[in-house]
Parts: C-alpha cells; sequence; structure tokens
C-alpha cells in the first residue's frame, strides 16, 4: 500500500508567549528511580565527584539549575556544584567555571522526594552549546539515587572532591544523568516546546555524546532560539506498564512542570500498542490519554502537537492487531482536529517499499532509527516552526553557515552554531575517506551519489588547519582555501566568535585601509631571492613626509611569511586599531624565519639549530632592506620584534642579545626554554641588571592561551620577581592556535612606540 505523505502549516505564534526576564528551559530530562542496575558499579557517589555534559538550546547571561531527589527515599547531601565549557570529554574550560549556590550557600541537602533550583547565576552560555555540570557529594547519598537512565553522553565519576584547576581523575563512567533535571534561563520572549515520550525521542540509537537525538537537531535548526525539552523516557509507557512511572501520571511533572512554556510535542505510545493485549481497549486508552494532555496544555494556553507513531515491521511488537492498533492511532492523531499541528514520523521515516516498515537507510534495529532517521524526524518537525526552519528544497539539508574559508560559491565546509563543522568531498571511488583536524581524526560516511560526509565535535573558536585523508593519502580539501601550516599547504576552517568579540580583526568597510605588499630581496647570505610581506598603514600613500616606526612579525613552526598576512588578519586588526586612535601607524613587516618544517624533518638538526639561520639574516639583510626601501624611523626606539610560537623564540634570540637593534619586544605563546629559576642567567645575563633593562627596553610582553602549557605565565612572574618591567597577558579559553595569537598582537600594539 501506498501512503500518500500529507503536508501541514500552522501557524508557530504561540498563545502563551514568554515574558520579559522570565525563566524559560533550556534544557531538561526526565527524573527516575535508578535500580541497581543503573547505579555506579565500581564507585559510589558519596564523598566523592560527578562530572555530567548537557545540550543546552537557548542560550543567555543567566541561569539556573534545578537537581532532584524526587524517586529517592534518603536525602542527598551535595558539598558544592559548579558549571563550565567542556572540552575533551571529561575535561572541562577552567576559565569559564563558576559555582552555583544554593540560597546563598555553597552546598544544599535534598530531601527525599523533594526538588530544588540553585540560585540565580551570571553566565555566558551560547546557544545549543554543551555544558558542564560538576557535583561533588557529600557522605550521604541515596542508595537508589534519581536519575536519567538513557542520557546517551558520557558522565564521569571522580573519587573524593574535584577541583576545577587540577585533573578530574575518572574513576568510573556511566552513560546516565543523576540529579540533574532541569537547565532554565533568563529570556525575553522565547518560546518553549516540551517533548513527551519514549525511547526513540530518549535516542535510543544515537550516537553516545554526539548529541543527534531528533529533538536535538530540531533545536540545531531553530538556530537556538527555540528551548525544545526532552522527556522521553526510554520503554515508558503511556497509560500503565513499561518502565518508570507512565505519561499519565507523569505529564504534570514532567511537562506541566517546566518553566515557560509555550508548546507541548505528545509522541509516544509505540510500548502501549507493541505489549497490548487488548488492541481496541489501548487505542481507547490512548485517545483518552491523549485528550487528557491536550486539554491540561490547553487550559494553559500552550499550543500542542501530535506525533505519528512509527512503524512496527521487523519487530516483535508486529502483529495485525497491533498493526490496526497504531494506524487508528495514527489516523485519530491526523484527522481529529485536536492538535493545533501534526509531526508525521509515520510519514518521513517509513521505507517507500513498504510502509509497515522503517526505511531500511533509517533504521538502528527496526523499531527504533538510526542517526539518519534522526536526522529526518528533527527536521520533520518544521511543523513547530515553519518559517524559522530551512527553506524546504534541494538544500534543506543544509544546516548551520558556509565557512569564512571557503573558495568562493563553496557551500562546504559549514559551520554550526555549536562550533562543529560539517564537511563535504566528492570522492565516489574512494574506499575511506577521513578528515584529519590537527590530528583529530573523523571517519566520513559516503551516499550513493559518491559524497562524503561529516560532522565534528565542537571545536574551539578560531582558525584550524584540516586534510582530507582520502585512501591514507592526505590532500586538501578541494572546498578550502589553501593556508600554509604544519609544513606544508593546509585547508582551514574558522570557528567563529561573536561578531563583537571578532569586531577588532573583521573587515571594516567605514576605517581608512592600508596596505599589505609583497616583496622580494635578495640575500647574500643564502644566495638566493627571499619575500616578505609588509604592512603599510592607510596615510602612507597620502603623507609622504612623514616615516614610521618598524614591528619585524614572526610566524611559527611549519608555518612561513603568509602566516600572519592569512591567518592572523594582521592588516585588519592594524587598520582597526590605527582608525580607533588605539595604536600608532606603524610598517609591519612579515618574513620567513627558516622554520617553515617541523622539527626534527631534517635528519642530525638540534633544537639550537632550527631556525638559527634567521637572525643574522634579520639583522643584517631585512632590517637594511625595508629602512631603505620605506620611509622609517631607524632607530632603535621605533623598532620593535614579536613572533609567535618558535617565532616567539626566535624574537628573544635575535633582540635579547642585540638591545641595541630593538626597543620593544613581545612573544605569543614563545617556545622560550627558559627555567624560571635561572631568569637571571639566560641570554648571556641580559636581565641580572634590572636598571639596566629597563631603561633599555620600553615594551616586553608576554602572552599565551589559557588552554595551551606553555610557561609565559612562570616566566613573567620570574621577570617581575627580578625587577625586570613585562606585561603579561592571557587569551581566556584558547589553545595554541591563530585566536591566542591575534588577540595577543590585538593587545600587544598599542604598547608600542609611545
Amino acid at each position: 500500500m501506498k501512503r500518500q505523505l500529507l503536508t501541514f502549516v500552522f501557524t508557530s505564534a504561540m498563545s502563551l508567549v514568554a515574558l520579559a526576564g522570565n525563566w524559560v528551559g533550556s534544557w531538561a530530562t526526565a527524573p527516575e528511580f535508578t535500580g541497581e542496575g543503573d547505579m555506579p558499579k565500581s564507585v559510589s557517589l558519596s564523598g566523592n565527584s560527578l562530572r555530567q555534559v548537557i545540550h543546552v538550546s537557548l542560550g543567555s547571561d543567566e541561569l539556573r539549575l534545578k537537581l532532584s531527589n524526587e524517586f529517592s527515599n534518603e536525602p542527598v547531601e551535595i558539598k558544592s556544584v559548579y558549571i563550565a565549557d567542556p572540552k575533551d570529554g571529561d575535561g572541562i574550560v577552567p576559565s569559564t567555571v563558576r559555582y552555583l549556590k544554593f540560597d546563598g550557600k555553597s552546598g544544599v541537602t535534598i530531601d527525599p522526594k523533594g526538588a530544588v533550583y540553585s540560585d540565580p547565576l551570571k553566565y555566558d552560555l551560547k546557544p545549543l552549546q554543551l555544558l558542564s555540570v560538576t557535583i561533588n557529594y557529600g557522605e550521604k547519598t541515596p542508595k537508589n539515587a534519581t536519575s536519567h537512565r538513557g542520557s546517551r553522553t558520557t558522565s564521569y565519576i571522580m573519587k573524593g572532591e574535584s577541583k576545577p584547576k587540577k585533573n578530574f581523575e575518572v574513576a568510573e563512567k556511566v552513560e546516565h544523568w543523576y540529579n540533574i533535571s532541569a537547565l532554565e534561563v533568563k529570556a525575553d520572549n522565547k518560546d518553549c516546546i516540551a517533548v513527551i515520550g519514549n525511547s526513540i525521542t530518549d535516542g535510543r540509537g544515537t550516537t553516545t555524546d554526539k548529541q543527534n537525538r531528533w529533538t536535538d537537531v530540531c533545536a540545531e535548526l531553530l538556530g537556538g532560539e527555540v528551548g525544545i525539552l526532552n522527556l522521553g523516557i526510554g520503554g515508558n509507557c503511556v497509560v500503565s506498564g513499561g518502565l518508570s512511572e507512565p505519561a499519565v501520571k507523569r505529564f504534570d511533572r514532567d511537562v506541566m512542570g517546566q518553566s515557560g512554556l509555550t508548546g507541548v510535542v505528545i509522541y509516544e505510545g509505540i510500548n502501549d500498542i507493541g505489549c497490548s493485549r487488548n488492541s481496541e481497549k489501548t487505542v481507547g486508552e490512548l485517545i483518552a490519554a491523549y485528550e487528557s494532555f491536550i486539554s491540561k496544555a490547553k487550559a494553559k494556553g500552550l499550543k500542542v502537537y501530535g506525533g505519528t507513531i512509527t512503524q512496527l515491521g521487523n519487530t516483535d511488537y508486529w502483529s495485525e492487531f497491533h498493526e490496526a492498533a497504531r494506524r487508528t492511532v495514527n489516523d485519530w492523531i491526523r484527522t481529529s482536529g485536536k492538535f493545533d499541528g501534526v509531526i508525521d514520523f509515520d510519514a518521513v521515516i517509513a521505507d517507500p517499499s513498504n510502509p509497515l516498515r522503517m526505511n531500511p537507510k533509517y533504521q538502528f534495529d527496526w523499531l527504533h532509527p538510526n542517526p539518519a532517521g534522526y536526522k529526518a524526524m528533527g527536521e520533520a518537525a518544521r511543523v513547530l516552526y515553519p518559517e524559522r526552519f530551512p527553506a524546504a528544497d534541494e538544500n534543506a539539508e543544509l544546516q548551520g553557515s558556509v565557512a569564512s574559508t571557503n573558495i568562493p560559491e563553496a557551500v562546504y565546509p559549514r559551520v554550526l552554531s555549536d562550533g562543529r563543522a560539517m564537511f563535504r568531498i566528492h570522492a565516489p571511488e574512494a574506499r575511506d575517506v577521513k578528515i584529519d583536524i590537527c590530528g583529530r581524526k573523523y571517519d566520513m560516511n559516503k551516499d550513493g551519489k559518491g559524497y562524503w560526509t561529516v560532522t565534528t565535535d565542537p571545536l574551539v573558536v578560531g582558525f584550524h588547519y584540516y586534510f582530507a585523508l582520502v585512501d591514507g593519502v592526505s590532500v586538501i580539501d578541494p572546498s578550502s582555501e589553501a593556508f600554509f601550516g604544519c609544513g606544508r599547504m593546509a585547508g582551514g576552517i574558522e570557528i567563529p566568535e561573536s561578531t563583537a568579540d571578532a569586531a577588532y580583526y573583521t573587515y571594516n568597510p567605514d576605517v581608512a585601509h592600508g596596505q599589505v605588499r609583497e616583496c622580494f630581496y635578495n640575500s647574500g647570505i643564502e644566495k638566493a631571492p627571499r619575500r616578505c610581506y609588509v604592512y603599510t598603514p592607510a596615510e602612507y600613500e597620502t603623507s609622504p613626509g612623514k616615516r614610521y616606526p618598524v614591528l619585524y612579525l614572526q610566524h611559527g613552526m611549519g608555518e612561513d611569511e603568509r602566516g600572519w598576512h592569512q591567518q592572523g588578519m594582521v592588516a585588519n586588526i592594524l587598520d582597526n586599531q590605527i582608525a580607533s586612535g588605539k595604536c600608532r601607524p606603524m610598517i609591519v613587516v612579515m618574513d620567513y624565519g627558516n622554520c617553515g618544517y617541523i622539527h626534527g624533518t631534517r635528519r642530525g638538526e638540534s633544537r639550537d639549530q632550527f631556525g638559527a639561520s634567521f637572525t643574522p639574516i634579520m639583522l643584517n639583510e631585512i632590517i637594511p632592506f625595508i629602512d631603505s626601501t620605506f620611509r622609517t624611523l631607524s632607530d632603535r626606539d621605533n623598532r620593535a620584534m614579536a613572533g609567535l610560537s618558535w617565532g616567539g623564540h626566535q624574537t628573544l634570540v635575535t633582540t635579547l642579545r642585540n638591545l641595541d637593534r630593538f626597543a620593544h619586544i613581545g612573544t605569543f605563546s614563545g617556545a622560550l626554554f627558559l627555567d624560571p629559576s635561572k631568569i637571571t642567567e639566560v641570554y648571556d645575563g641580559v636581565f641580572a641588571d634590572a636598571s639596566s633593562f629597563n631603561s633599555k627596553v620600553r615594551t616586553f610582553f608576554m602572552g599565551k592561551g589559557s588552554e595551551e602549557n606553555f610557561a609565559s605565565d612562570k616566566i613573567s612572574a620570574a621577570l617581575t620577581g627580578a625587577g625586570i618591567n613585562n606585561v603579561y597577558y592571557e587569551s581566556a579559553g584558547t589553545h595554541h592556535e591563530w585566536l591566542t595569537w591575534r588577540r595577543c598582537l590585538n593587545e600587544f600594539l598599542p604598547l608600542l612606540f609611545r
């Protein structure tokens, strides 16, 4: 039988819109009783730390967390709770840590059958981000915790109390959530939809830690502008039986108890039908339950949507009687007129050649969809907000935005709002294709047309080099611009910051723009031509009588003179700073540091030899070339040098032994190789006489990212202890990558030539 796919168009205007400043749900889960089999096996919660990760929908600058002990007969003692942006599984970004309070206190004891909210907390919660919640338990915890069994997300238990800046030593991993039940945000005029369901809504068949339930897909397509709350429970029934409390008993708490609701999706019933011994009776009970749910929701001014029940074919639930019941219930959902809209999950994931079963490309175990099936279900939820979803055309599968680092007209790679990246490569004859992002490899999936696709985990904001591995051969993605990095040409993808945070390195059409010139000169030392890039400020062409100070700016290992111009966006940073008066107009020279390969590539080359040939070229050829070609101020007070990573090492080697030539010095994540305890002995004792050093060096700057393991902070502290004037800067939440170095340059420039 061929079933026609019906198209529904419904208004999305909710009759009860969340008012400004109201609490609105951003994430929620249905609490359950925890049997012995779902409690931790090797350690208990008592006296230990539990780190859990959730995927929010709405963002905000203020939030509160709900903790539940509603299914426990004993109190649960909690010493402290802190939240943070997560990284790499059990890790967190320390700079984002914030502790929650409960009635002004760090800890709370939740009574049996009780639940508590934390005090409101200011936090930069971004839409669709992952959030880490760490609970330090006291000694009193229930034998049977209140949990959610089907988290589809790894939680981590550590013995003892955890501290944000110390390693979280994982003693056991579980795929359950304990005690957390909702995260709410202060939001202005945001809608919020609660979904009641069973294991299909709960995500059976999704990928652990990938957050690809159909509700996650829906939230993603809505751009994090609507709260989508998943209250599914695996094995749950609507009327009776099944696992955990049936929907008729939990609807008031799990759905109507959510904050800021504007709508409800009812998508449950397959377990009632599949386990039924009297199909006619089950149909009547399901419809009566649905009508009760609808009545309660509409009494509160909520919109109500129904989801049709998916297929029974090829499952243990199949029988002609059960199929007849499913069809009858679905006909009522579609035609009763009780719902404000219908999400026709049955039509979306049915096998076109056999509508009694799930489409083979969408099935996980024939009862539950696989990730592709959940994606199709999430896209089908456009009924909720048809005007907010991407257009339903041949590009409807496109999510996120085109990466700024793509070649013209390329629609992939794409960047999602939570920092994940989507890649697509056409390689019809290939047998295996991967995306390699700085050593992290992602397997791609091939479709019937020869296109390979993959969506990554969330990536940190900033610029990332990447490669495509096609049958083991590393190549550049043809859709990406090419960038020199990692010792070779590479693809690149920019994970954007917010518009405000990125403004300093973003092209601004309203300011005057300088020029970046590609210059060649002959090296007598190398007996070969060399190339440098030279930035001149906008006024350079219109002020022929004026001379300018010079900053020599070096790249890092495996990069070359193009790095700062292309990846570093140096021209935009200078243009914006000069226009705003933050820094003096200056010339910036970007030359090759003779370290454009990875150390160790050349056999027998020591660390001291790597890139060491650059310093004499800098002193004897580059500076004279620049001074003779451009209108420079050629005295030491008007000459600066800075570099990132290995370029920072080269900067110190070059400047500290030639203070007659340089008065301004900067290292950004510098490979410094200095022992802080012997700071006065390094570089021929240049730091031994602080008074002399401070009289010569006008600026001494050290910066790094908060998430990288460089010792700039310790070296800066040692220098300060030795009386050496210096400025230390730390880029919050960034690693050893270009965003750190753009931020460092942005902090360094205003200090120069004052």
